[in-house]
């Protein structure tokens, strides 16, 4: 799970800027939140995205999706994940895209949460994460 490292809109050099958290309210009795990610290093940009449960207990197979996204500058290039479902009872998953082979510049993440709600799938977007640098 992406964990909470700070909320900087600051562009970051090498290493990993975290979006804020954001809760869906309640989904078919359950409270859940979700957050993102862009972690860099020298040559490579990934994406997170990530969600948990945020009432008591965990939820069931199926009952998460995700779709992580990196993006280069105003979009400029995009990697996007397949739709990633939890594939037993949990309590949070997150999921990567691959790493981003667009070159040097400025990353962010941004993704889509799909989460069941006893009749179908309630989908949220996730915030957009703060700036980080792939150095050339």
């Amino acid at each position: 799970m992406v964990g909470v490292l700070g909320l900087s809109t600051e562009r970051a050099f090498a290493g990993t800027a975290v979006g804020a958290w954001a809760s869906t309210g309640s989904v078919g009795g359950r409270t859940y939140r979700h957050n993102n990610a862009i972690v860099t290093n020298a040559t490579l940009a990934t994406a997170w995205q990530g969600v948990e449960v945020t009432s008591a207990g965990g939820t069931l197979t199926g009952y998460i999706g995700i779709k992580s996204r990196s993006f280069r500058g105003t979009a400029v290039c995009r990697v996007s994940s397949n739709w990633v479902y939890n594939s037993g009872p949990v309590s949070a998953i997150s999921v990567p895209t691959s790493s981003t082979p667009c070159g040097t510049g400025v990353y962010r993440a941004q993704g889509d949460v799909i989460i069941w709600n006893g009749n179908g799938y309630s989908q949220f977007a996730t915030l957009t994460s703060p700036s980080q640098n792939l150095p050339g």
